[in-house]
């Protein structure tokens, strides 16, 4: 990674930090290169997780959803399974479900890449409007720079 990327990279941090306590977050995204993102969603439950209900919007006019995943995430081989709907705009539903033994959770679960699609100093929030663990209220959001 060249200086310029590590540059940028560090303006997207700064940008993007956050804290949350409990199912609202925000982040701000400039244009940067390279065009895409990755953000991860972290979750802290000491109950045993059986499904985690996520909504996510963000100004398609600058981002698009490329990927979500669980791979690289706590929940990655472990019975879970991500079901992405994208079918609404400016939004993204992540809907996380146990297919064998629930676990409680604690670390990254989902990981979601943007393309960034807007012009030059285009800019879009990333915010967090809901997330539910076992159809509760649940303390989690977009992890940056070891912040959630």
């Amino acid at each position: 990674m060249n200086i310029l990327n590590v540059v940028l990279w560090h303006i997207v941090k700064i940008l993007a930090c956050l804290f949350l306590y409990c199912n609202v977050a925000s982040a701000t995204i400039a244009h940067v290169y390279p065009p895409y993102l990755t953000i991860p969603i972290f979750v802290n439950s000491e109950k045993i997780v059986e499904g985690i209900d996520i909504i996510i919007e963000f100004d398609n006019n600058v981002l698009t959803v490329e990927n979500a995943t669980l791979k690289g995430g706590i929940l990655e081989d472990i019975g879970y399974e991500l079901e992405v709907n994208t079918e609404i705009e400016n939004k993204i539903i992540l809907i996380v479900s146990a297919d064998s033994t629930p676990t409680a959770l604690y670390g990254n679960i989902i990981f979601i890449t943007f393309r960034i699609i807007g012009p030059l100093g285009s800019r879009s929030t990333v915010d967090i409007t809901s997330i539910y663990c076992n159809e509760s209220e649940s303390c989690g959001g977009l992890y940056m720079d070891r912040q959630v």
